[in-house]
């Protein structure tokens, strides 16, 4: 009679650990499935948004090139909401521009913002010394 208990209890045992590891793997596949299309899909995002920003970059240093101010350091600060929204400051240094009037300086960035942000939900601001 003690084999045939023993041999019970080594199977409720194997059975128990049977169930512990599939309950394991069943939370770990239903976490994974949640978590990780979204986070594959913000890293879509950011890479595109990154490609979208080089494009934008590169529009307005061919527009500083095209007004004279070459070699212009173009400074993009981002700034993500929790809904996706983005808002960049845009610091352009230069010499020359640095030692335009206001008035100068205004035109320069109004010139500036009429290049098209190819970003959807997106607000870009420059910053005027």
């Amino acid at each position: 009679m003690g084999g045939i208990i023993l041999k019970s209890t080594e199977i409720f045992s194997g059975t128990m650990a049977v169930m512990v590891l599939l309950t394991a793997m069943i939370v770990f596949c239903v976490f994974g499935t949640v978590l990780c299309p979204d986070r594959r899909l913000n890293k879509r995002e950011e890479l595109s948004c990154r490609a979208l920003e080089q494009e934008y970059e590169r529009q307005l240093r061919a527009l500083l090139e095209e007004k004279g101010y070459s070699n212009s350091g173009v400074m993009m600060n981002s700034i993500t909401q929790v809904d996706g929204d983005r808002s960049y400051i845009v610091t352009i240094h230069h010499k020359k521009i640095e030692a335009l009037d206001n008035e100068e300086k205004s035109a320069l960035a109004a010139e500036c913002r009429e290049i098209e942000v190819p970003i959807r939900n997106c607000s870009v601001y420059f910053r005027e010394y």
